[in-house]
């Protein structure tokens, strides 16, 4: 699925503003001061940032990581007559680490996400390889821009891991751009794996498209042959299905012109693919090292940044033919 996520830094904050509740709550009740290691913080955002899903998994992450095992540590804490607290995470030994007063204690633990995650096998895990490379590929070639992350190990079925932060002014020809973008994780499948092992996880990403070329069609009037707003309710309601055979077309030609552009990029979707399997994950950085690689120029842009036509420039070009 491609969607549009929240901004990185308010999942930052909102978790930030989270951690100071749990530890001036602990500070307040007990007169325990608890230090939380940037890690923990890595941690929550892992397995509690699930932008579709909005912020109630951040509050449940927070619960399950923090006010759980903080209780742990505090009772030994009270016990002890220790008024320091201090939490920490090792990715690599999977462990939570805490230092309560002198003594250290550390326990196993794996966070929600992560345990899907890792649960994952190969061959799903190389699946939305594709599909996420897909969708990654054809952005880079149609906007220039590498997306914030890119992710193989998803924690659902039916919910990938491209994420495009930077919003798009719209215009007929980014809507279109748009729809490509959404329709070539399930091309990708197709290329690699063949027609009749692509998977159902193109659901979502076709609604989308298809939305957009609707409101192309039936909102807009972008099809010189529609020109009436078929989006209109009540009295004024027009009968959407007269514009279905346009937009069966226009969807259609859009499936064949994005199978072509992915066919002529191969290359670079497989190995964007393999990298995505090895590590799982892809940052801007990485996306746009390895697709340079091949010929295709990628921008890294932070989240929020607008892609925008060059109107003034425009004006002052047509003023000046004038």
């Amino acid at each position: 699925m491609i969607y549009t996520s929240l901004r990185h830094k308010g999942f930052v904050e909102l978790i930030r503003r989270e951690v100071e509740r749990v530890c001036a709550g602990i500070r307040e009740r007990f007169g325990v001061e608890v230090t939380i290691d940037q890690s923990v913080h890595d941690l929550i955002h892992r397995n509690g940032v699930f932008p579709v899903q909005g912020v109630r998994p951040v509050f449940s992450s927070v619960a399950d990581i923090l006010d759980n095992n903080l209780a742990k540590l505090l009772f030994r804490a009270i016990l002890a007559g220790d008024s320091r607290i201090a939490l920490a995470y090792d990715e690599t030994a999977q462990s939570l680490q805490a230092l309560v007063g002198a003594e250290t204690v550390n326990w196993p633990y794996t966070g929600r996400l992560d345990r899907v995650r890792q649960s994952s096998s190969p061959d799903k895990i190389a699946n939305a390889a594709v599909h996420e490379s897909g969708h990654a590929l054809m952005y880079a070639v149609l906007f220039g821009l590498a997306p914030l992350q890119l992710t193989a190990r998803v924690a659902s079925t039916y919910v990938g891991g491209f994420t495009t932060p930077h919003p798009v002014y719209e215009t007929a020809d980014a809507l279109i751009r748009q729809a490509k973008a959404a329709l070539a994780g399930g091309i990708a499948e197709e290329l690699v794996f063949g027609k009749s092992l692509a998977s159902v996880g193109r659901g979502v990403d076709r609604e989308r498209a298809t939305s957009m070329i609707i409101d192309f069609v039936g909102r807009f009037g972008f099809d010189h042959e529609f020109q009436l707003n078929y989006m209109l309710g009540a009295e004024y309601a027009m009968d959407r299905t007269v514009a279905e055979p346009d937009i069966e077309k226009m969807i259609a030609r859009l499936v064949a012109e994005g199978r072509a552009e992915l066919g002529d990029h191969k290359s670079a979707l497989l190995a964007l693919s393999g990298a995505l399997v090895t590590a799982g994950r892809l940052d801007s950085n990485a996306v746009t090292a390895l697709l340079g690689e091949h010929s295709i120029t990628t921008h890294v842009r932070t989240e929020g940044h607008l892609t925008m036509p060059s109107y003034r420039a425009a004006l002052h070009s047509t003023t000046r033919r004038d």
